[in-house]
């Protein structure tokens, strides 16, 4: 059927589909009656693109009608049975004029029983919005087959119209004359309206994605790209043919193709949204840097029915970021020899200074400990640099971790005057990994979690192991931040601004430290509440 309605692009009707479902109560099958469509839906060129289904559960009217038809000559026995339906049922006789109106069309109408018994309400409710062609229809199709089924609008007593699904069929006297037509009609005006709604929806996504230059697409729940905007066409210079399923694998830079896949099928596993700066081909065969993002559209149980997707091209930011790191990378060399030369001359200063010299052997002291933090950050800078380069070197050995933490913050305490620094749990493995890169993981989080806590007093510290895996938490009482930054705290220098004002710092602390958990085959993640401080795991294989 499916495969027939793309084709050929005619919809799809069944009136009454038979389906057989399991009753859960009684683990048997029953038998029900949809009304069911299926229309194709096309894009601005005509071509079919995706297919619109809906259906509507009709068993009620389909038993109702062949209660009807079995009762014959019994209409009033016929009539107090769809007292018990909720839908409203109308009866007349064959000139229209009503002989049973139930409690569901006193509810969906407005009009009591009293009020329409006797009269062509019936025939003014179910043709009064119909086209003349309509009607003709409906009047065909019962005199011929005895039912008719049908969306029309109708009026209820106070002038408000709604959208209802009429089901008539005729009843027959023995002799096969009809002697009675029954209708059952429910109230669709919500569906109507919803229906509506997703058009105007529709048609605002298409006429925005259209006006901005952004590659847009959209997916279905499982991942197959089934829409992509005006602009993705002009970059790649490819049909949607040529994109479609797997299609946009051929634009991904190929390096770039295994994370792409990996994340791509995290977020279709998990309903979590894809992010990831990649490289994408242009039309003239070059590739440019873009940030892609997508997220899951969900209904109202939580079910993802769809993805919307963006690609953001950020070759400039790129090639800025390519030019910054240079020249860290060439600054941070050029000044490492004198700073090494100035602090060996402090050191010997210091040296050749008695416990006399009072006041300038304090000087130097202060100088040379200026000098050592100016170290540590052109340290870090050049650390960036290789990181983007791909060229840090990790020293990897057997260590005890539970020393390396203990020494860690012994030596923090020191410097710690107003806090505390607690720590719980202990390691019974040792770890091989490199001590000192470990070690500066420690330090910042530490540093960060006095820094960022200045009116508290104490810093806890836990470690545990947790299935082949070592787990720190780094808790603080401090400032906390907005759950918005925790995606992008570990990003190269990314400062949260409200901070920047009290908090000196480049930036560039946690992404260091990320990428060198990350490199022991480990994980770095945070937890935090404006005001109320934030805690940082991290995780590394024993």
């Amino acid at each position: 059927i499916l495969n027939n309605v793309f084709s050929t692009g005619k919809p799809f009707i069944a009136n009454e589909f038979p389906v057989k479902l399991i009753n859960k109560n009684t683990d048997k099958l029953d038998l029900h009656y949809y009304t069911s469509v299926i229309q194709p839906m096309k894009d601005e060129k005509g071509n079919i693109e995706r297919l619109l289904t809906h259906g509507v559960e009709v068993t009620q009217q389909v038993e109702a009608r062949k209660q009807i038809e079995e009762a014959n000559k019994q209409l009033r026995t016929a009539a107090t049975v769809t007292e018990n339906i909720a839908d409203a049922v109308v009866g007349t006789d064959m000139d229209y004029k009503t002989i049973s109106w139930n409690k569901g069309a006193e509810n969906l109408y407005g009009y009591s029983s009293e009020e329409v018994m006797g009269n062509y309400a019936m025939a003014l409710l179910c043709t009064q919005f119909l086209s003349e062609e309509d009607k003709q229809a409906w009047s065909k199709a019962l005199d011929a087959t005895g039912k008719w089924q049908g969306e029309v609008v109708q009026s209820k007593k106070d002038g408000t119209l709604v959208s209802v699904l009429v089901s008539i069929a005729y009843v027959y006297d023995e002799k096969g004359k009809p002697i009675a037509a029954f209708a059952v009609n429910r109230d669709i005006t919500d569906r109507k309206n919803a229906e509506e709604k997703i058009k105007e929806s529709e048609a605002k996504f298409r006429t925005l994605s259209e006006t901005i230059p952004h590659m847009i697409w959209t997916a279905a729940p499982d991942g197959k790209k089934n829409f992509y905007n005006k602009y993705f066409f002009e970059y790649t210079g490819l049909s949607f043919e040529e994109l479609k399923d797997d299609g946009m694998l051929k634009i991904i830079f190929p390096e770039d193709i295994k994370k792409d896949l990996e994340l791509w099928h995290h977020s279709l596993k998990t309903g979590e949204n894809f992010i990831m700066e990649k490289r994408l081909r242009h039309h003239d065969g070059t590739y440019r840097w873009h940030l892609s993002h997508a997220i899951a559209q969900k209904d109202m149980q939580g079910n993802i029915i769809g993805w919307i997707g963006s690609s953001t091209e950020i070759e400039e930011q790129k090639m800025k970021e390519k030019q910054k790191d240079e020249f860290i990378a060439i600054a941070g060399h050029e000044m490492k020899t004198p700073l090494t030369i100035a602090k060996t001359y402090l050191h010997l200063l210091e040296m050749q200074l008695d416990e006399g010299a009072g006041e300038i052997k304090l000087f130097a002291k202060k100088a040379n400990d200026s000098v050592e933090k100016l170290n540590q950050l052109i340290g870090e800078l050049v650390d960036v640099s290789k990181i983007q380069e791909g060229k840090i070197n990790y020293n990897l050995a057997p260590f005890n971790f539970n020393k390396l933490l203990d020494e860690t913050m012994e030596n923090m305490q020191i410097g710690a005057k107003n806090h505390h620094l607690k720590k719980s749990g202990n390691i019974s493995h040792e770890v091989t990994g490199d001590k000192d890169r470990l070690q500066q993981v420690l330090i910042n989080l530490l540093t960060n979690a006095i820094k960022y806590s200045p009116n508290a007093n104490e810093v806890l510290v836990n470690v545990e192991e947790k299935e082949n895996m070592i787990q720190v938490a780094v808790k603080d009482f401090g400032i906390g931040m907005n759950k918005q930054h925790l995606e992008k705290i570990f990003e190269r220098y990314y400062r949260i601004q409200e901070h920047t004002m009290n908090f000196q710092g480049l930036g560039i602390g946690l992404y260091i430290s990320y990428n060198i958990i990350i490199r022991h085959g480990g994980t770095m993640w945070a937890e935090s509440d404006i005001g109320r401080g934030s805690t940082f795991y991290f995780t590394i294989p024993t």
